[in-house]
């Protein structure tokens, strides 16, 4: 049997109301795009616009994902009596099936969801709101007065958006706004075309975030990053200086020549590094796919050997790992990097330019962390200040 899990949130973009639907079940492999089209129609029917998750095997994940990374309150819908073709005997024309559809399966819907219009509720009770991209529906969490100095928190990998929950109070009480998005593959974030193919390259992370800042008309902005949303900020504020007021750079300069392999490092980098080399095999697909929460949480448990964290902090942060683009997003940027998997053909030339690691000229700080699973930080600030021309501080966080 399909069933679909549904919960209703509420987008400030046009004041539209988005749904997400968490779709699963033994037949779910069977479902079509023209099944999907017809859920859209339907709901939109009843003035709801859905966001798609999918869950291949089991709809155990996706209520997982949905409870506590979307809304608290979730609504469980047996799609047979609303779509009878599913099954053996699926119609495969988008026309014929969305006349079978009609309005028999919009009242059928309004009679399941009730009137529920619960808002979004992340796992520290923050409400995450969506907002939509030419290419992405964009997750987000907004804390602050909307009229405040902007600032955007991005993540990285393989982390999500409550990385940032210490950080955001201090910030609101100094009388800013704060925009924390989950990168694309993680948490709510999804690519809008279902037939795209998924990839995760630096330039496109980084037109991600001056997508995000487009849709939510936010001119100009501050951002602070690590990891892979370091790396979207470097990109961001080498490409387009004039929409970054300040950098906050967790981890130094990230660019990287994705045009040329780089040379072996030392062994004991290279053993560092070993996930890399492992997502570039088959082997390494396999296993991020059916062991992605003990791959992830060794590496939390390696990178940083002295943070002590609960079962509980993983798990509000676990729901993020299950996006169904994660495997494909995290396998794409690891094999791009090291130049075994192409690139989006819209990013050619710019991975050129970034492939001469160019200076960052807005106003920096460099903070590198005194615990590190790769080692300690080099004191000496002349490299962080050969790659930031405009250097206000760096600071070793202990």
């Amino acid at each position: 049997m399909l069933r679909i899990l549904a919960a209703p949130i509420t987008c400030m973009a046009g004041g539209k109301q988005y749904i997400v639907l968490a779709v699963g079940g033994e037949r779910c492999d069977r479902v079509s795009d023209c099944i999907f089209l017809a859920l859209s129609h339907t709901f939109q029917r009843c003035g709801l616009f859905p966001i798609f998750y999918v869950s291949r095997r089991t709809i155990k994940g996706a209520d997982i994902f949905l409870r506590n990374r979307v809304a608290s309150i979730v609504v469980q819908i047996n799609l047979s009596p609303l779509f009878p073709h599913i099954g053996d005997h699926m119609a495969t024309n988008r026309r014929e099936f969305l006349k079978s559809v009609g309005i028999a399966g919009t009242a059928a819907l309004g009679s399941q969801l009730g009137a529920s219009t619960a808002s979004a509720q992340a796992a520290n009770g923050s409400s995450i709101k969506m907002v939509r991209t030419e290419v992405l529906d964009i997750g987000y969490e907004e804390h602050g007065e909307p009229d405040a100095m902007p600032i955007i928190l991005l993540h990285g990998f393989p982390y999500d958006v409550r990385s940032f929950d210490g950080v955001v109070p201090p910030l609101v009480q100094a009388g800013y706004r704060i925009l924390v998005p989950y990168l694309r593959g993680y948490g709510p974030t999804l690519l809008r075309d279902a037939d795209a193919p998924r990839m995760a390259e630096q330039a496109a992370i980084a037109q991600d975030l001056i997508d995000f800042a487009d849709a939510l008309a936010i001119e100009q902005f501050t951002v602070a990053g690590f990891d892979w949303g370091n790396r979207a900020a470097c990109i961001a504020a080498i490409l387009n200086p004039e929409r970054i007021w300040a950098q906050v750079a967790i981890g130094g300069y990230s660019v990287q020549n994705t045009l040329a392999p780089a040379r072996p490092a030392p062994a004991a980098l290279e053993a560092m590094l070993w996930y890399q080399w492992y997502f570039n095999t088959k082997r390494g697909v396999e296993g991020l796919s059916s062991n992605r929460h003990d791959i992830i949480r060794h590496l939390w448990n390696t990178w940083s050997p002295e943070w002590t964290y609960s079962d509980e902090d993983y798990q509000r942060s676990a729901p993020s790992f299950e996006n169904p683009d994660f495997v494909d997003m995290v396998i794409h940027s690891y094999r791009h990097r090291h130049v075994n998997a192409p690139g989006e053909e819209r990013f050619l030339e710019i991975e050129r330019e970034l492939s001469q690691r160019p200076r960052i000229t807005v106003p920096a700080i460099v903070l590198r962390a005194a615990d590190s699973g790769f080692g300690a930080p080099s004191a000496d600030p002349v490299g962080d200040e050969a790659r930031f021309s405009n250097l206000i501080a760096r600071r070793i966080v202990t």
